[in-house]
């Protein structure tokens, strides 16, 4: 009876040792915020089975996590305490377009648990990031940003000055409205045809590979005049801008950047007003 005992006593102790001894990680990692530079992660960290404190951070590299080995030297450390419990860090200075990748971690006695791991690429249309005055995506200057990562960027067609075109031709449609300036343009250019209108210039311009330039609309190029050449971020000549925004069968509005000044200009009248385009994104 007395070596039964013994024997049971025994079996309990190396069951509560292998209990011991079976470490499982767990974490949850999500990305808070992310920027045109840098990145917000926040991520949790539980190790079960074990009664010692371990070291719980992140890890943080350009290539995808390396399962074979412990640790790897083009990784970036984050030590975010010792035990079961939350990291919040920020990595900045980060390069645009890159990819990078980031999974939490914990460590004890000599053993590296790796967690689940995310990828990230900072560019420019990343929460709200991008400002009035900032480059946008095709390298124009951005004079609307709606604070989701979208907006609108201008460029300076410096090489063109031309006629409206389309005179004495009714284009029904076009509107004045901030955001009508793509639709206008494609009305204009379907009562117009392939005619060297400004329009129709802007619509088959190719800048920095982008293809989707339309004129601006009346309140959009007011918008330019405001938001991005008043403050000085906009550096183009206080001249006329043409609008895709027509008046009448013989005018069409233009904005005179010496005043910000809106008026109705011949659509015939070449040389005419010069061209700021915009795109989307």
């Amino acid at each position: 009876m007395k070596l039964l005992t013994i024997l049971l006593l025994t079996t309990v102790s190396l069951l509560t040792s292998c209990k011991k001894e079976q470490e499982e990680f767990g974490s949850k990692i999500s990305l808070r915020s992310l920027s045109y530079t840098s990145v917000e992660i926040s991520a949790t960290c539980f190790l079960t089975g074990t009664e010692g404190l371990f070291e719980r951070g992140l890890k943080f590299s350009q290539s995808p996590k390396s399962e074979s080995h412990y640790f790897d030297y083009n990784e970036t450390t984050i030590n975010g305490g010792q035990g079961n419990g939350s990291i919040v860090d920020t990595f900045a200075n980060l390069t645009p377009n890159t990819t990078y990748y980031c999974h939490p971690y914990a460590y004890r006695s000599g053993h590296l648990y790796r967690g689940e791991e995310i990828s990230f690429t900072p560019n420019l249309i990343y929460n709200g990031a991008l400002q009035i005055g900032d480059t946008g995506p095709a390298n124009g200057m951005i004079f609307y940003a709606d604070g989701l990562g979208g907006g609108k960027e201008v460029i300076y067609l410096s090489s063109w000055t031309g006629a409206w075109g389309c005179d004495w031709v009714d284009i029904p449609g076009t509107l004045t409205d901030f955001g009508s300036g793509a639709a206008n343009g494609t009305i204009i250019d379907s009562y117009c045809g392939s005619i060297n209108a400004a329009s129709n210039v802007v619509a088959n311009t190719t800048y920095n590979t982008y293809t989707d330039w339309y004129l601006p609309s009346k309140d959009e190029l007011d918008s330019i005049y405001t938001n991005a050449y008043l403050p000085g971020y906009l550096n183009v000549p206080a001249q006329m801008y043409h609008t895709s925004s027509q008046i009448n069968i013989q005018q069409a509005w233009a904005i005179d950047f010496a005043d910000g000044t809106a008026l109705g200009f011949d659509k015939a009248m070449a040389p005419g007003p010069s061209i700021i385009m915009v795109r989307d994104f």
